[in-house]
């Protein structure tokens, strides 16, 4: 127990309504995400609160949904299938951003 305490020593721990509200700038080493950027909604703004929290070299891992394209137009999609982005765009949003793969 002792070792995995260490692992964690200086870490902190912020909710995702941290990252919305305005973090100060380069506050954090890793940003990670379970779920939530899925249901952000907007996207643009989420990841550029994320980069801008990020300390330089600074990491970012998330897990969201995605869909495979534009959802039909004529079908009245769950608000939640609405949200999602589709995956095409997230690597080019990221990028214009700065963030590296």
């Amino acid at each position: 127990k002792a070792d995995i305490e260490k692992l964690f020593d200086g870490t902190t721990g912020e909710s995702s309504s941290s990252i919305a509200s305005g973090l100060q700038a380069g506050s954090f080493d890793v940003v990670i995400s379970n779920g939530a950027f899925c249901l952000a909604p907007d996207k643009k703004r989420a990841f550029a609160s994320v980069y801008k929290a990020l300390k330089p070299g600074g990491r970012m891992a998330i897990c969201t949904t995605t869909i495979k394209s534009e959802l039909q137009k004529d079908t009245h999609w769950p608000i939640c299938m609405r949200m999602f982005e589709q995956l095409d765009s997230l690597k080019p949003m990221c990028d214009s951003f700065g963030f590296k793969n």
